[in-house]
């Protein structure tokens, strides 16, 4: 896989190509170290995300939690065909599979494909097929989104962070479908329900909002806009409730520099409250700089904002 050393992007962002103009302001950079794939396969990736810094540092991110077994254990009710039934989430009986659920995740990982794709309604999507084994199963990222992502490459900034971030909450939506599409094939009940999310109080009927419910307290989108063919993220939300959050740009960068360079996926109990504030129509204009933005990761949510809510009650009241 084709990754950058910290002194290949500094050779970089000094070259006289690359030197930018006296008048521009640098953003504040944020040293990230780049890690070798242990449990992904690298001839698995497709090159248009192996290019992308982003894709490969959220990757390693996915394989400290796996190894963390106090955040591995949320994939248990996904993986384990005995458990995804259950109603509620029992964190002790969680543990007690977490060996199983780790190998499982492994296996999807070293044989899972990733590719690029269009997808005019999601950021990524997971793709299984019914009667075939995971060696077929393939994850796809939306096109526009990686070439974003490869435009943002210069400078690790607030920027990078926030791309990471999102990447890795995505391949973590992405593999809590393909762990129940998985699981499926291992029950013996024989209908198309058994590649389905059950609709449970654990899971609600969708596997990847689950996991990031259960990991973050909500589900997050991506605000974006849109030029020549990729999309810029603007900000993260939280969309469960009203009026949406924004979560805290500081919160983002500090999670994935200790991520990386501290290996913090590895050794915490849990991930800590997630701090936002509510998105009013002041901060969304700030935040969106006017442009027309869309929310794509999660199709049927909306980005509401603070006064959009109070409007809505109160005309409602």
């Amino acid at each position: 896989m084709a990754s950058l050393s910290s002194s290949d992007v500094a050779r970089k962002s000094n070259s006289p190509s690359k030197r930018l103009k006296p008048d521009v302001v640098v953003p504040k950079q944020i040293f990230l170290a780049v890690k070798k794939l242990r449990y992904f396969t690298e001839s698995k990736i497709d090159i248009p995300l192996t290019d992308v810094l982003q894709f490969n540092q959220a990757l390693s991110m996915v394989e400290d939690l796996i190894d963390n077994n106090k955040l591995c254990r949320y994939f248990s009710y996904m993986t384990d065909s005995n458990l995804r039934e259950n109603n509620f989430f029992d964190p002790l009986k969680a543990i007690e599979h977490v060996d199983q659920t780790r190998h499982s995740l492994m296996n999807l990982c070293l044989h899972m494909p990733f590719t690029t794709g269009d997808l005019p309604d999601d950021y990524s999507r997971f793709r299984g097929i019914q009667g075939m084994s995971s060696k077929h199963d393939v994850i796809v990222f939306n096109s526009y989104m990686i070439n974003g992502l490869r435009k943002n490459q210069q400078y690790f900034d607030s920027q990078i962070c926030t791309e990471i971030f999102f990447i890795f909450v995505r391949l973590l939506h992405e593999l809590s479908h393909a762990c129940i599409f998985d699981s499926g094939r291992r029950m013996n009940q024989y209908n198309s329900r058994r590649f389905h999310t059950p609709m449970t109080h654990c899971l609600h009927g969708e596997a990847g909002w689950a996991v990031e419910r259960m990991l973050f307290g909500s589900k997050i989108d991506a605000p974006d806009y849109t030029v020549d063919h990729k999309f810029i993220i603007q900000y993260l939300a939280f969309t469960d409730g009203t009026p949406s959050g924004v979560i805290d740009q500081d919160w983002i960068d500090s999670f994935v520099k200790d991520s990386l360079n501290e290996n913090k996926l590895k050794m915490v109990e849990s991930i800590e409250c997630v701090p936002y504030q509510y998105l009013t129509e002041t901060l969304q204009v700030k935040l969106e700089g006017g442009r027309k933005v869309l929310a794509k990761a999660s199709r049927h949510s909306k980005i509401l904002s603070f006064d959009e809510f109070d409007n809505e009650t109160t005309s409602d009241s």
